[in-house]
């Protein structure tokens, strides 16, 4: 194919692909949890979580990144129930199940959140049968994971 037919053609593939992108994070419903979920979460996250996943979730040393393409790609097909399930009893490391059910939900909210997923008005449901990967988008949202963290309620 010449040169010029390519330089014409390029660009429509990456808009196709763009507007493929933007259409599938579009048609993402709110989520089943609230905003107030996701900065109680994103306190309590700092708090019990931070110090192994990282503070913007990349994870370090044996502690996977728990936002973006690795965590969309092991969570995507689960529900919200079976990650609530897990981090509820592997989580955080030495205090294992020993957080309030409450902190467990608002640190999901916080990860799915700050993993895409847009807050809706319905409280959190750790029974929720919802498929992780109809809520997220797999990109890390920034402004969920660099806003500024509230301090009531997170272990100090």
């Amino acid at each position: 194919m010449p040169l010029p037919s390519l330089c014409r053609i390029v660009p429509l593939i990456v808009v196709a692909i763009a507007g493929t992108a933007l259409a599938q994070t579009a048609s993402r419903g709110p989520a089943p949890f609230t905003q107030a979920e996701v900065t109680a979460g994103h306190a309590d996250y700092a708090g019990y979580c931070s110090s192994c996943h990282g503070e913007t979730l990349l994870g370090g040393g044996d502690a996977p990144p728990l936002g973006g393409a690795f965590f969309s790609s092991d969570w995507s097909k689960y529900s919200i129930s079976k990650l609530y399930q897990f981090v509820s009893t592997a989580m955080p490391q030495g205090l294992e199940g020993e957080l309030k059910s409450e902190e467990y939900s608002d640190i999901i909210a916080f990860l799915l959140a700050a993993d895409g997923a847009k807050p809706g008005t319905a409280s959190f449901d750790k029974n929720s049968n919802i498929t992780i990967g109809s809520i997220i988008t797999g990109m890390p949202a920034p402004a969920v994971i660099n806003a500024p963290v509230s301090q009531s309620g997170a272990a100090q």
